[in-house]
């Protein structure tokens, strides 16, 4: 069952269409997590490019840097998801590429970092063990018990082990 109320689908129909300057004005009618949750959905059932390209057009569009931050975070989602992930070569490596920007914008983000530490070992992604290690213990620092950084950490510590 699809989280959204049916009031949006005229959002998506101006998504379809590539409407955006419309699906931006009703966009910013919505709060964000219902924004976010509607793309979801919406990717999980159609198979073409127009959510990505919808988001690229407010990437460029946007200035807040926290908006931007949000935007980034949700781009990267979009791309991890089907049907993205199988029809994007690189979806990994264009995920990574959405939360360096993010980070860049807002380099104290726990959920930016995690989300990197999430993408370590995917297909596509050239992390350093170093930059994995710096970011983990970043994270460590604020989160205690972020499940992810300790993951991130153990298997570093137990790569070490193993040479």
């Amino acid at each position: 069952m699809l989280s959204y109320k049916m009031d949006n689908s005229s959002l998506i129909i101006d998504i379809e269409r590539g409407d955006y300057y419309n699906a931006k004005k009703k966009m910013k009618q919505i709060k964000f997590l219902e924004f976010k949750n509607l793309l979801f959905d919406y990717t999980h059932i159609n198979e073409n490019n127009n959510i990505l390209k919808f988001l690229k057009y407010l990437l460029k569009k946007e200035k807040s840097k926290k908006k931007l931050v949000k935007l980034y975070l949700l781009a990267s989602g979009i791309v991890e998801s089907p049907p993205y992930l199988y029809k994007l070569k690189n979806a990994y490596k264009l995920s990574l590429i959405y939360l360096r920007k993010a980070l860049r914008l807002d380099p104290s983000n726990i959920v930016v970092k995690s989300c990197i530490l999430f993408l370590y070992g995917s297909p596509g992604v050239n992390l350093k063990e170093k930059e994995i290690e710096i970011i983990a213990k970043e994270v460590l620092e604020q989160e205690s018990k972020n499940k992810i950084a300790k993951k991130a950490l153990d298997y570093l510590e137990g790569k070490a082990k193993n040479k």
